[in-house]
């Protein structure tokens, strides 16, 4: 059906391009194309159903729809059987390779890989050259070829892979060899005719050994500078052939020599493994490389079993001829270990006798005599070292040489005691001819290096403390230690002149401190050292006095900075002094003589006894003007607001006119106080301040006195004032006129003990009245009330009779002195003293 409807669609286009007319846009040209198609899709049906009613038709259709469906499926299979060569392109040989050999992997996996990629190649070449499928005949030729040049890639990445790990254990092997060959054509420098010439010299009796030399030694002296060179001499008569033909490179090249044949030996079975193994990676590598191994390489596997057996013949010679030596070998070392024996026990008597340890000589001889025994102890060790080596090839015990160890022990231990000495003498001197003036601070330093001396020199062992250099050594931190305190006691900044005075007659001569050139030695040296106990008591008694006179100054500080404190009164900013402030100065001036009078007390108090007996009686001075101020404040304080009133100054004017000239001196004194720097100060600067306040406390009593004889005749006036005091009094007698109920209010309670109330008549209501008047009624504390109509009723008592007043206005009371009360306060009194 598609290809009917296609072939109308290309027919009609060729009629249109032949057609005049553009029929494109035209809508009955396309009714008419789609009518066309519609007639040809109908006309092709009726064509399928003519064919399908064609048996012979559809026979041959199905043969030939069956033929092409078969020859598709085999060719189709057989393409399929190319499926497993598939990662040959699909992979990077490159990467797939570099993955591998990151894994490390033995030769052996690696030819694994060879032979499956052999596999394959045999797999393609095996393939048929061509296929015929029916009518089809498929060419696989170029085919083949690709795939056996991608399997010959791959199996060349791994065996180049292989080559690497070969080659490797080729070179492992040649590399082995040469150093065996290299080991075996060694020369240790003995022949047969030096081994004969050094025998028959060790038979020769040499008449200077080492008991000969002990022999002829005259001094101690000799015995060190000149016994070892004797020792030597002799050693080089006797074994000069064993020391060089037996050296340490001698013996060494000797052993590596036996060692190397002894090598060979075991490891043939080993070397015959290796060299199986490396043939047959290269033979693998022949097989699978496409142009084979290189020719070098093949060489050298070829000649690898070769090498061995000749290396193996060499190997056998040298042991051969070691071992025709090993007899004269041997007993030319014994020779050179009797002779090292001997020499060894010299140079440790020598060491014993004259060491540097074993007499008492200077440092600088001690280790110049250390320096030689270190190098002689040196030399054997040296030599012990050579001897062992041949023990060890011989299989003999090495020889120990515990006389060597000891010598060597000690000369390490006399180096830390030789050095320790030495150490300690430079820090002597550094600190010790310092200038006197850094003693103080280099004490310390000096106490804390003879400490840490001291620690190493009993770190010692036992043997090196009984040296005599250990005994020097002893005595030096001694001395060292003693001369510390006495150091500390001089460079204490408390002593002064005087102490210095007194150190100079415990010395030897005039010590003049302040001398630039002074050190410490020179004051040890001046025997101040042995006076030690003297020097501390001086020391010690300078820093007691150093706290008394701070102590002193503090005190006199405190003293010296306490001023009088003001405070506001009366209205003015200065009007007195402050009690609070006054009363803490008192008692500091009162422990500040308890201080001043401990100071004198002390046994170390001496050099200020003059000084504090001027402090004391300045204080004592302060102290009585104190209580001088303090006894005329209470008394002016007390008087200020009563000579303060109008009616004591109209009933006292002599009086207040002395206390207004004592006011104005008492302001004087305060005005002093507040110019002045502090109250020691002003004590001190004005003598006559002590008789101005006695002065002024004198006027205020004369004015107090006054004041008393004022206020006991308005008591005798009324008895009940007496239960009021002299402000309360001095307030009713201001105040009673014109303000008389707050009078009554504050004061009756005072003489009338039961009055809760009282209120009072105006006085012009009860003119011409009868009977007590002024009162209009009051209460008491119990709840009893005095009514005004009360007033009249009952006798009237005696004390009534004696404040009440007549009946007339211009009447007057029976006491003298009262007229100063009114007449309302008068009656109400009355009524109340009557009640």
């Amino acid at each position: 059906e598609a290809l009917v409807l296609t072939e109308i669609d290309a027919r009609l286009a060729t009629a249109l391009r032949h057609s005049d007319r553009d029929l494109s846009g035209d809508a009955t040209f396309a009714e008419f194309l789609a009518s066309c198609k519609r007639l040809a899709k109908r006309h092709m049906h009726s064509m399928h159903g003519a064919l399908a009613a064609d048996m012979s038709i559809v026979r041959n259709v199905l043969r030939l729809t069956g033929g092409l469906h078969g020859l598709g499926l085999a060719v189709g299979a057989h393409l399929d059987s190319y499926g497993g060569f598939a990662h040959l392109w699909t992979t990077s040989v490159r990467t797939e390779v570099s993955t591998f050999l990151l894994s490390k992997p033995t030769a052996e996996h690696i030819v694994e890989h060879l032979r499956r990629y052999a596999d394959l190649e045999v797999s393609i070449d095996a393939l048929a050259p061509s296929n015929t499928f029916g009518p089809l005949v498929l060419n696989t030729e170029h085919l083949k070829l690709a795939l056996r040049t991608e399997c010959g890639a791959w199996r060349s990445a791994y065996a180049n892979a292989l080559h690497a790990i070969a080659k490797a254990a080729l070179d492992e092997q040649l590399a082995f060899f040469a150093q065996c060959r290299r080991a075996l054509a060694r020369e240790v420098g003995l022949s047969a005719s030096n081994l004969n010439k050094t025998l028959s010299d060790e038979d020769v009796d040499d008449a200077s050994t080492p008991d000969s030399l002990r022999a002829k030694r005259t001094s101690e002296e000799r015995a060190v500078y000149g016994s070892l060179a004797k020792l030597a001499s002799a050693r080089a008569s006797r074994a000069s052939a064993s020391r060089s033909l037996l050296g340490t490179s001698v013996l060494s090249e000797l052993k590596a020599l036996m060692g190397t044949a002894r090598m060979v030996e075991a490891s043939d079975e080993a070397v015959d493994v290796d060299v199986t193994r490396v043939g047959e990676l290269y033979e693998t590598l022949g097989a699978h490389m496409p142009r084979g191994p290189p020719r070098p390489e093949s060489d050298a596997v070829d000649d690898l079993r070769a090498s061995w057996r000749r290396l193996r013949v060499h190997a056998e010679a040298r042991s051969a001829e070691m071992a025709a030596m090993e007899t004269s070998l041997r007993a030319l070392l014994m020779g050179a270990l009797r002779a090292f024996t001997v020499e060894l026990r010299a140079l440790a008597s020598e060491w014993e006798t004259a060491g540097p340890l074993s007499s008492v000589i200077s440092n600088e001889d001690a280790r110049a005599r250390l320096g030689r025994f270190a190098a002689a102890a040196e030399n054997r060790a040296a030599q012990l070292l050579e001897l062992n080596v041949g023990e060890r090839l011989f299989g003999l015990e090495p020889t120990a040489a515990s006389e060597l160890s000891r010598i060597t022990r000690a000369c390490v231990v006399c180096e830390r005691l030789l050095t320790l000495e030495a150490e300690l003498a430079k820090a002597a001197t550094r600190h010790l001819d310092a200038p006197f003036s850094e003693v103080a601070e280099r004490t310390t330093v000096f106490d804390a290096s003879i400490t840490y001396f001291a620690s190493l020199a009993l770190s010692l062992p036992l043997e090196a403390r009984k040296t005599p250099a250990f005994v020097r050594l002893r005595a030096q931190l001694d001395s060292l230690g003693g001369a510390v305190p006495v150091l500390r006691d001089l460079a204490r900044p408390e002593l002064r002149e005087r102490h210095w005075t007194q150190l100079g007659n415990l010395s030897d001569g005039f010590v003049d401190v302040s001398a630039p050139g002074l050190t410490a030695r020179e004051l040890l040296n001046s025997g101040l050292r042995k006076r030690a106990l003297e020097v501390a008591a001086i020391a010690h008694t300078a820093v007691e006095e150093a706290a008394l006179e701070a102590r002193l100054a503090a005190v006199q500080a405190d003293a010296w900075g306490s001023a009088l404190e003001l405070a506001p009164y009366g209205g003015k900013q200065m009007g007195i002094i402050d009690l609070p402030a006054t009363a803490e100065l008192r008692a500091r001036v009162d422990d500040a003589l308890a201080d001043l009078d401990a100071i004198c007390a002390s046994r170390f108090g001496s050099p200020f006894e003059s000084r504090c007996a001027g402090l004391m009686r300045q204080l004592a001075a302060v102290a009585e003007v104190l209580d001088a101020w303090v006894r005329a404040q209470a008394v002016f304080v007390r008087l200020a607001p009563l000579f303060g009133a109008a009616h004591v100054a109209r009933s006292l004017p002599k009086q207040a006119k002395v206390f207004e000239a004592t006011e104005r001196a008492w302001s004087k004194l305060l005005r002093r106080v507040a110019e002045s720097s502090g109250v020691v100060a002003l004590v001190s600067a004005d003598e006559g301040l002590r008789g101005a306040l006695e002065h002024v406390l004198a006027q205020l009593e004369t004015c107090a006195r006054a004041l008393s004889g004022y206020l006991h005749s308005k008591r005798l006036a009324f008895a009940r004032l007496g239960f009021v005091g002299d402000g309360a009094l001095l307030e009713i007698l201001a105040q009673a006129a014109s303000e008389p109920h707050a009078v009554l209010g504050r004061c009756l309670p005072t003489m009338f003990a039961a009055t809760a109330f009282l209120e009072l008549c105006d006085e012009r209501s009860f003119q011409g009245s009868q009977g007590p008047v002024g009162l209009s009624r009051a209460s008491s504390s119990s709840g009893e009330r005095r009514p005004s109509s009360a007033a009249s009723r009952g006798p009237p008592s005696s004390s009534t009779v004696a404040l009440r007043l007549g009946g007339n206005a211009g009447g007057h009371t029976h006491r003298q002195g009262s007229g100063t009360f009114p007449q309302t306060v008068w009656r109400a009194l009355a009524v109340l003293a009557a009640d």
